[in-house]
């Protein structure tokens, strides 16, 4: 079961947030033994308890595996006999039945984490692997993990400094310090940062400065060591911070690669057209026959991720939906291999025009998101709230990328069909089309003022490898077929890896805005 309030990287993040609250609850424990009359520590102590608790029931709501159910079930048994210690009497021989239990909750804690990490990849797999989706889900596990650090660190310097399993507690404060500088290196060395992260990253390293030379003597007076709790709280509120711009961020990047994924469907459906006329007519079977088969194995992942994604509303799922069904008509069609014939070639052109146009519902949708984020909507609306000229808009050029991959085949398909003079006068007509709509976006694409050099590069490959098709296309040939299919593969790899600029250069400006 899955409560529709939570997102899989909000769960992570109060996943991680869990760990930390195990270390701050057996931490205050421990600064209450060492001042008793502090009210403020009893304070942070209930706090912290009750948030653990409500954070624990808020994940009761969103189990969606059974790994997970597991693993939250462990956690709340282990939950039920520590907050029985914690949320009792202040003495030694409740501090040291804490720093035993501590280890175990926390171990506990991550592999509930991990529950949702698992569950997370399993969600992102096929064309968001290994992008920066993981990417940050990774850094929102970075950030839970120096929270957590500065607790423990805190925890075992208490328990150093009162004698509470001294030697074993000096180890552990000794390893947690390390930990913790390393983990401040992995964020501050990470790719993916937005301008206020960058800024909270500088904040948290002026107070691990101050606090990592407190940490080194052990007869600080009562004011030092509450200048150190402050300290580690000020650190965990800023990581805390910084998990939720992670979040944010990622939201924006999920963003950007959704509309590439939504306009790669779209061409998908082309290229299956294409390899099955490519197999009708006898060329190379094994080969169009395998790229129909990798195609839809890839169609469908992409639908998948896209119906589960974080963010998808009602009217998103519901145009999938039609996809979806629209698609198992199609994908029958096209497998159906014992019945090739130029009657079920005509069939597969005039099912593929109808698929592209349900793929070109779910981009609007895909669009309709997206400008729901004010950041993203600024590509669309200037400062003064003028529209944009289209030129000036690089979402704008990124979904005429997508679409150039449409055409590269496209205009294979239409090819093979003029040059062996099937269902000629249409096929004429539908090259001349796809060449005309090609031409007018590849101006509109070199002439845009927002080109980088890099992409004014890749643009340029671009259009040699279309003037070779174009060229061949004022008179179709039969012994042309292989090197017009071969061209056009290197046609669409060129557009895919422009798309994939453009959707860097969004992704860029993201994480150089605020």
């Amino acid at each position: 079961m899955a409560s529709e309030s939570l997102t899989i990287r909000e769960a992570i993040n109060k996943a991680t947030r869990q760990q930390t609250l195990t270390q701050r609850i057996a931490k205050v424990y421990l600064a209450i033994n060492n001042n008793l009359y502090e009210p403020k520590l009893y304070q942070e102590r209930d706090a912290a308890i009750e948030l653990f608790q409500s954070q624990l029931d808020e994940l009761k709501l969103y189990t969606p595996t059974d790994k997970t159910k597991a693993a939250l079930k462990h956690v709340q048994l282990l939950w039920k006999e520590y907050k029985a210690v914690a949320d009792w009497s202040i003495n030694k021989e409740g501090a040291v039945k804490l720093l035993q239990i501590c280890d175990e909750i926390l171990f506990a804690s991550n592999l509930l984490f991990m529950s949702y990490q698992e569950y997370a990849q399993e969600l992102n797999k096929g064309t968001f692997s290994n992008t920066e989706t993981i990417d940050i889900i990774h850094l929102i596990e970075t950030t839970g993990t120096q929270r957590m650090l500065t607790q423990r660190i805190m925890l075992f310097y208490l328990a150093t400094k009162q004698d509470i399993d001294a030697v074993h507690s000096q180890e552990k404060l000794t390893t947690e310090i390390e930990r913790y500088k390393n983990t401040l290196k992995q964020l501050e060395s990470a790719d993916l940062h937005s301008q206020d992260i960058r800024t909270e990253l500088k904040v948290i390293q002026q107070d691990w400065k101050q606090l990592n030379i407190l940490l080194t003597h052990l007869d600080n007076d009562l004011e030092q060591v509450n200048e150190m709790m402050s300290l580690a709280d000020n650190i965990s509120e800023e990581a805390d911070h910084i998990s939720l711009l992670y979040e944010a961020l990622g939201t924006k990047l999920t963003i950007s690669k959704a509309i590439n994924v939504a306009s790669y469907q779209n061409m998908l459906t082309q290229r299956i057209a294409k390899a099955y006329v490519a197999l009708a007519y006898g060329y190379a079977p094994a080969k169009y026959k395998r790229e129909i088969t990798e195609s839809i194995d890839l169609f469908e992942e992409h639908m998948l991720s896209m119906s589960r994604s974080a963010g998808a509303t009602e009217d998103f799922k519901a145009t999938v939906g039609v996809v979806k069904t629209m698609w198992k008509n199609y994908r029958k069609l096209v497998t159906s291999w014992d019945k090739v014939d130029e009657l079920s070639v005509i069939k597969v052109l005039e099912k593929g025009h109808v698929m592209m146009a349900t793929c070109d519902r779910v981009a609007l949708e895909v669009e309709v998101l997206a400008k729901t984020i004010p950041e993203y909507k600024a590509f669309f609306v200037k400062e003064n709230g003028e529209a944009t000229n289209t030129q000036e808009n690089i979402a704008h050029q990124m979904h005429l990328a997508g679409l150039q991959r449409v055409y590269s085949q496209r205009i294979a398909i239409y090819y093979v069909m003029n040059a062996l003079k099937i269902d000629a006068h249409l096929s004429s007509q539908r090259m001349q089309s796809t060449i005309s709509s090609y031409k007018k976006n590849m101006q509109d694409m070199l002439t845009s003022p927002i080109n980088s050099p890099k992409i004014n590069a890749e643009l340029q490959k671009v259009k040699i490898s279309w003037n070779a098709i174009e060229k061949r296309c004022a008179s179709p040939k039969e012994d042309d077929i292989t090197p017009i299919m071969d061209l056009c593969f290197n046609l669409f790899t060129e557009l895919d890896q422009l798309n994939k600029t453009y959707e860097q250069e969004i992704d860029k400006s993201f994480m150089q805005q605020k």
